[in-house]
């Protein structure tokens, strides 16, 4: 959270990859599937912490 808005990171910015083998491409499209998942999931909740939560806890395994 940023002055109270939600800011969902996406590909390398987020994920440790090994920058020699090009995985920031494959994992940029993985986090950005999640995010619409999670989006839809909670799209009349508010976008906040927990939105941001649920988001990290599909994607950090």
């Amino acid at each position: 959270m940023e002055n109270h808005t939600l800011i969902l990171g996406c590909g390398d910015s987020v994920f440790l990859t090994d920058p020699i083998t090009g995985h920031g491409c494959n994992t940029a499209s993985y986090a950005a599937e999640q995010i619409y998942e999670t989006l839809v999931t909670n799209k009349e909740a508010a976008w906040d912490e927990a939105v941001g939560a649920a988001y990290w806890n599909r994607v950090k395994a």
